[in-house]
């Protein structure tokens, strides 16, 4: 994160010590780049799963008029 990242820190922050900043700012870039990695991995497995789909089971639930037709 840059300057203005360690700025908005420090608002959130007035009583920590430069090192406790440190600290909060790494703590936050591995946080967020824990949850980018579930983003990620939650639309690598969606894609995954789009391609098993049959051609006209589209989205419907067990339970629509379309799916008792077939």
């Amino acid at each position: 994160m840059g300057k203005d990242s360690k700025h908005s820190i420090r608002v959130l922050y007035p009583h920590f010590s430069e090192n406790e900043l440190a600290e909060a700012e790494d703590n936050l870039d591995r946080y967020l780049a824990v949850v980018l990695r579930i983003f990620e991995c939650t639309e690598y497995e969606t894609g995954q799963q789009e391609h098993k789909l049959t051609p006209n089971a589209g989205t419907l639930g067990s339970d629509s008029p379309k799916a008792d037709a077939s």
